[in-house]
C-alpha cells in the first residue's frame, strides 16, 4: 500500500465508530440477547470505488436485530479506497458488534 494506508470511511476511525454508535435499535426489543447470540458478525465488501457490496450476517444476534444492522451499514458512506502499486484495491471486512446484556 503506498503510505500504508488502510481503506477508510471520511474521517477515519473516530468517523467510523460514531456511525456504529449510531445503530438505531431503540425499537428493538433486545431481551432476546443471550451471551450466546448478543455478538453480531458482519461481513462486507469495499469496492473500488468505496461502496459498500456483499453485506451479510456470518454470526447473528436474532432476525429484527440482523435486519436492523444491516440496513444501517448499507446506509454507510463510500468509504476512501488507497492504492496499491499504483492501483486502488477492494477488501473484505468482517466486523463484530457485541451489544451489551445489561
Amino acid at each position: 500500500m503506498e503510505g500504508g494506508v488502510d481503506p477508510q470511511i471520511p474521517g477515519g476511525d473516530l468517523a467510523f465508530n460514531e456511525f456504529v454508535q449510531e445503530i438505531d435499535i431503540s425499537h428493538i426489543d433486545l431481551c432476546q440477547l443471550t451471551e450466546e447470540n448478543n455478538a453480531v458478525y458482519l461481513q462486507f465488501y469495499i469496492n473500488d470505488k468505496g461502496e459498500v457490496e456483499d453485506l451479510c450476517i456470518l454470526k447473528g444476534g436474532f432476525e429484527v436485530l440482523n435486519n436492523e444492522l444491516c440496513h444501517h451499514f448499507l446506509t454507510m458512506p463510500n468509504w476512501i479506497v488507497p492504492l496499491e502499486s499504483g492501483k486502488k484495491y477492494c477488501v473484505y471486512y468482517v466486523l463484530p458488534i457485541t451489544f451489551s446484556l445489561n
